[in-house]
């Protein structure tokens, strides 16, 4: 008997996908002999991307059982909070008015199209060289 390479289950067992190591694929149904497939590159490479995806299935259930542990997100938030908000604001000025290459002014707006808002580069009047101003004039309109 040849060395198995993998085998994928599919329909609860009624099917079963094969790969020898040196005697290529092989089908079965319900446990019989099916089809034999050596030279079908097409099933060899969609057996290979189901193994391919159930491997990234388990690797997100793993991922998302440490989620279930409130400790581990307390740690990750405690990581990431290390960035203040004035830090986060004096990055905006700086990305979008100091190193301005384009116009040295931005506007936060809602976007034309309805899909949220806009904070970016602008030729307009009512641009400000002041990220913080921006910010405030909007906050201002929703008070």
């Amino acid at each position: 008997m040849n060395a198995v390479n993998w085998i994928i289950d599919l329909e609860n067992g009624k099917y079963k996908l094969i790969h020898y190591i040196d005697a290529g694929l092989v089908a079965l149904r319900y446990g019989e002999p099916w089809r034999k497939l050596t030279g079908d590159n097409l099933v060899y490479f969609l057996g290979l991307k189901i193994i391919e995806l159930n491997e990234e299935i388990e690797n997100l259930k793993s991922e998302a059982e440490k989620y279930h542990d409130l400790s581990y997100l307390q740690d990750k938030l405690k990581s990431e909070s290390d960035i203040s908000d004035t830090d986060r604001i004096n990055f905006l000025q700086r990305i979008f008015v100091d190193d301005g290459k384009y116009t040295g002014k931005c506007v936060l707006r809602k976007s034309a199209r309805g899909r949220g808002y806009r904070l970016h580069e602008t030729t307009a009047d009512q641009g400000s060289t002041d990220v913080r101003q921006v910010i405030d004039r909007l906050m201002r309109l929703y008070k």
